[in-house]
């Protein structure tokens, strides 16, 4: 009785997370030309300053691609030794919707979206070799944990189309 119990809230709260990801657009581009095999080592750019989004979401994302790219073999070095030097960008913008007051209540909606980029770079050249971005509309997120669990799933929705094939 208990398992079955814990298997319904498993899925509930799996059900809730796909629910938060909606819609969510994930796209990649590459530099042609680019050996991707050879990239066996990254090393993070040293962070910007972002106003629109907490600190922790960075730390979410930078670790979340750390997992990522551990499961794809890549190592983590010093910024000297990088094949590939990696950079984050994510905000939250309110956006407007208007909509057909034939078929809505409301004739405007207001709402947040939110955007995810990483982007590798060559290190010497400072080139664009890949970038991947998703971006998505965000429902209302009040717990500490589904936040982060909604970071994670943008991060692998965006680095399961690293490398590029």
């Amino acid at each position: 009785m208990r398992t079955l119990r814990l298997g319904r809230l498993a899925a509930l709260a799996l059900v809730s997370l796909i629910a938060a990801c909606s819609g969510m657009t994930v796209r990649s581009q590459a530099l042609e030309g680019t050996d991707f095999d050879q990239i066996r080592t990254y090393a993070w750019l040293p962070r910007g300053n972002y106003a629109v989004i907490r600190p922790e979401t960075i730390d979410w994302i930078r670790a979340a691609v750390d997992e990522e790219l551990a499961a794809k073999g890549l190592t983590r070095v010093v910024e000297e030794d990088a094949d590939v030097r990696i950079d984050e960008i994510a905000s939250i913008a309110e956006k407007t919707q208007v909509n057909d007051p034939y078929f809505a209540f409301e004739q405007f909606e207001t709402y947040e979206e939110g955007r995810l980029l990483i982007v590798f770079y060559e290190p010497q050249t400072r080139d664009v070799l890949w970038q991947g971005s998703a971006e998505a509309r965000l429902k209302e997120l009040k717990d500490v944990e589904d936040r982060r669990e909604l970071v994670r799933d943008a991060v692998a929705a965006v680095m399961a189309k690293y490398p590029p094939r």
